[in-house]
């Protein structure tokens, strides 16, 4: 692996962990699931395994839990055992269950700060994982552009392959490279055209020949430098405004208790691909009375259609089916 190449930090080693995880996510206020892993793991001498049993057990008698520090961060998000810490830690023991009823897999994409001044050339092999600088794109295809010819502005692109062996990865086509765009910022006018939804995704099928197509001089906004040092993390996000879930039962002064010792909003501050929604600024929930959607990606606001004028990021979301069949038809967006 080369220093500019995309580091993706999964937490199951082999296909049957994945299913035995999927499966306890699937049914995430259900401790059985997790004490059939913990045997597993123990079985094979994995460290892993007495440490999960010794935590369910000591929530289950209501007594002090294990120290987390000792596992992975991602490893505790994904089985719940971050957000069963952090209820008790807020006084909602008697909520757990229905905040993880809510909570969904996500990956979290961390990458230093773009310098806009002097960016490092992107990675020469094309179709890699990476964010900013110019799309590698079937040869011989133009930049796209939105529906009134204008072109977009290239975020980043993902080879699917990297997501195989994590939870997020099932929800994706197995392989081929997702890219992802936005509107061209003005200034005055921030949020995307509906006609131009379908034009912000694109699969591009593995073994296609690839090309990188310079964005076109003279738009708007400054390109989107590239960043080393990305990695893409495993976690299980909560609502922006769990109290709006009816599964979680929670009240707003109980929300509000949650938030102190672990926020749920990041108001736009981070990439993430699937998870939740969570706008800074208007709390939307586009995806709470619709299970079979998810998101597809929340664009931080300083990568929004506004481009740091405000603080307002940007999401898109669909059919759960239609992004496992590389479809974006009927794809939305919401900004806030």
């Amino acid at each position: 692996m080369t220093a500019d190449a995309a580091f993706i930090e999964k937490v199951c080693q082999c296909p049957d962990e994945l299913a035995l995880l999927a499966g306890i996510i699937a049914q995430p206020a259900n401790d059985l699931g997790r004490l059939v892993y913990a045997d597993w793991l123990e079985k094979r001498g994995d460290a892993r395994g007495p440490f999960l049993k010794r935590f369910v057990e000591a929530y289950r008698a209501n007594r002090p839990l294990p120290d987390l520090n000792g596992v992975t961060a991602a490893w505790a998000d994904l089985l719940g055992l971050t957000i069963t810490a952090k209820a008790i830690e807020a006084g909602l023991r008697h909520r757990r269950d229905g905040l993880l009823a809510v909570a969904r897999p996500a990956l979290r994409i961390e990458a230093g700060e773009a310098d806009f001044d002097a960016p490092p050339p992107p990675p020469a092999l094309l179709g890699t994982t990476r964010l900013g600088g110019d799309p590698d794109l079937p040869r011989g295809a133009a930049y796209p552009t939105a529906a009134d010819g204008v072109p977009l502005h290239f975020l980043g692109q993902f080879d699917l392959a990297d997501f195989q062996g994590t939870i997020a990865g099932l929800s994706f086509p197995s392989d081929g490279l997702l890219s992802l765009f936005r509107p061209q910022s003005d200034e005055t006018f921030c949020y995307p055209d509906p006609d131009d939804f379908p034009r912000f995704v694109r699969v591009t099928p593995s073994r296609t020949q690839l090309a990188r197509v310079s964005r076109p001089v003279g738009l708007s906004d400054r390109p989107a430098p590239f960043r080393p040092g990305l990695r893409l993390v495993e976690t299980l996000r909560l609502p922006a405004a769990p109290h709006k879930w009816s599964e979680t039962g929670l009240t707003d002064e109980e929300e509000s208790r949650l938030d102190e010792v672990f926020p749920t909003n990041l108001g736009g501050t981070a990439y993430i691909l699937l998870g939740h929604v969570t706008h800074g600024n208007i709390c939307e929930e586009p995806l709470k009375d619709r299970p079979d959607w998810l998101q597809l990606v929340l664009v931080p606001y300083f990568e929004g259609p506004d481009y740091g004028i405000s603080d307002m990021s940007l999401s898109y979301q669909l059919p759960a089916a239609d992004l496992k069949a590389g479809r974006f038809d009927r794809l939305e967006a919401t900004f806030g």
